[in-house]
């Protein structure tokens, strides 16, 4: 259904954009949405899909067909229209119209369009599941964006810190307050640092990268490619029933939808296979015409020959003489639409067409059509299972994901006092550069790992939200 293809337009509804080339999660899949080949390869499959179906909904029609011809005949034939002998050149038409339909094939006609229509629905089904896949890639994609300019905005607050304490020693060794090594100590801290800044916005300009990529983006609007920034709240651990979830998916995703179409398609074809066995009737009408310059008539009045010896009669030999032949002085040919008027010829047949053997071809069909029944039976089982198995592991992944935040938390809040405290001892120089350097990548290793487990979290619950079908905010 729509609403588990868009969950993420609303995920961050209340972030607010930055600069004229800021892109929301919105706009973001909008593009994707737009520009995705696969989607419109999708949208075509539909099409034709389409186009399938009406066509499979005229087959039921009778055809109809016009035909003409126009030809020259030499030496000796029969010409079809006067049934006489012809030696001269002829010129001949012939125009007709046939008309035919199926009356009875076991119903071949009729299981073809309810097999168009679940190819139909099929397509459009597969349409929604990739919407879905490239929904979640884009939010994905989106966090990691997001992700990554967290971890650089930490860089950039440690480069800020570690500058301030490079300035600090530097004016306590010229005082002569403290040794020189000591400044070698914290600018080594702040080259570090700088490293750390640089690879985090290498980081971001890849995850933008990947993010623009997917979405593919018109290069006019690759300049400045920016993001919004959302906020986000402390996560809370609530997940929603594992079994109400389940339950919701295998009712409504598209996947579970499109195995169950296709058993139904599958029972079609067993059906159009066992169709074949059935004896098959049609019926046929023809109706035509035609002109042959053969075909002629007098003209003026009729004219004696005389008569001339047709035989003897028996015994006195005396001939016989044939009456008076009486013919035209001159002819013409018919004229064309007299001889269309005259010529008018039609036919209506029937035909009946009962398979008795075929190469056992109608058998095969048959039992392959039950293979494929039994294969989508199975398919439809192991999709159910795949997707059972997906939102279980969502919650396994969900759960552990709050764990490792909580730890992460944890951590953060542990080695933060402890370079706090590290930091004043390294003033009063209780401890060297060394141990103070160590105390803050310890904390800086437990904000990184904060910042990630919780947008791992966050996508991870996003996910179960999908799964539950529901039009998922941050608010």
């Amino acid at each position: 259904m729509i609403k588990h293809l868009i969950f993420v337009l609303l995920i961050f509804a209340s972030a607010k954009g930055i600069g004229q080339n800021t892109f929301s999660l919105n706009k973001c899949l909008e593009i994707a949405l737009e520009n995705n080949i696969s989607l419109s390869q999708g949208e075509l499959n539909v099409q034709q899909n389409e186009l399938g179906l009406i066509q499979s909904k005229a087959n039921l029609l009778p055809s109809l067909n016009g035909s003409a011809s126009h030809g020259y005949n030499w030496g000796q034939t029969i010409d079809p229209f006067t049934n006489q002998f012809a030696t001269n050149r002829i010129q001949s038409n012939s125009f007709g119209l046939n008309t035919g339909v199926t009356i009875f094939n076991g119903f071949t006609l009729q299981n073809r369009i309810k097999q168009a229509d679940l190819n139909l629905k099929i397509s459009q089904l597969g349409l929604e599941s990739s919407i879905n896949a490239i929904a979640l890639a884009v939010a994905n994609a989106y966090l990691s964006v997001l992700f990554n300019q967290e971890i650089n905005t930490a860089n950039l607050a440690n480069r800020l810190a570690s500058k301030e304490q490079v300035d600090r020693v530097k004016l306590l060794v010229e005082a002569g307050q403290v040794p020189e090594a000591n400044l070698y100590q914290v600018q080594a801290q702040l080259a570090q640092d700088e490293a750390r800044v640089i690879n985090s916005f290498n980081a971001i300009s890849l995850a933008k990268l990947n993010l623009i990529q997917l979405i593919q983006l018109p290069e006019e609007q690759k300049t400045n490619f920016g993001i919004e920034t959302p906020y986000l709240n402390e996560p809370v651990f609530n997940l929603p029933s594992k079994n109400s979830v389940v339950l919701n998916a295998l009712g409504t995703f598209p996947e579970v939808k499109s195995a169950e179409l296709t058993i139904a398609r599958a029972d079609l074809e067993y059906k159009i296979a066992n169709g074949g066995r059935y004896p098959r009737l049609g019926a046929s009408y023809n109706y035509g015409s035609g002109f042959s310059g053969a075909n002629q008539r007098g003209i003026g009045d009729l004219v004696s020959f005389g008569n001339f010896p047709i035989g003897t009669l028996s015994g006195s030999n005396q001939s016989v003489l044939s009456l008076d032949q009486l013919s035209f002085n001159d002819f013409e040919t018919v004229p064309f639409f007299n001889q269309l008027k005259d010529n008018v010829n039609r036919s209506m047949f029937f035909s009946l067409n009962i398979p008795i053997f075929n190469g056992l071809s109608n058998r095969t069909n048959v039992q392959m059509a039950e293979i494929g029944q039994e294969n989508a039976k199975l398919e439809s089982l192991n999709v159910r299972n795949q997707l059972r198995q997906t939102v279980e592991s969502a919650f396994a992944d969900a759960t552990a994901a709050y764990k490792t935040y909580e730890a992460a938390d944890y951590s953060l809040r542990a080695q933060k006092e402890a370079f706090k405290y590290a930091k004043i001892r390294y003033e009063e120089q209780v401890i060297n550069g060394v141990d103070y350097a160590q105390a803050r990548s310890l904390r800086d290793a437990a904000l990184s790992e904060k910042i990630r487990s919780q947008y791992d979290y966050v996508f991870k619950l996003k996910i179960l939200e999908f799964y539950q079908g529901k039009t998922i905010s941050l608010n």
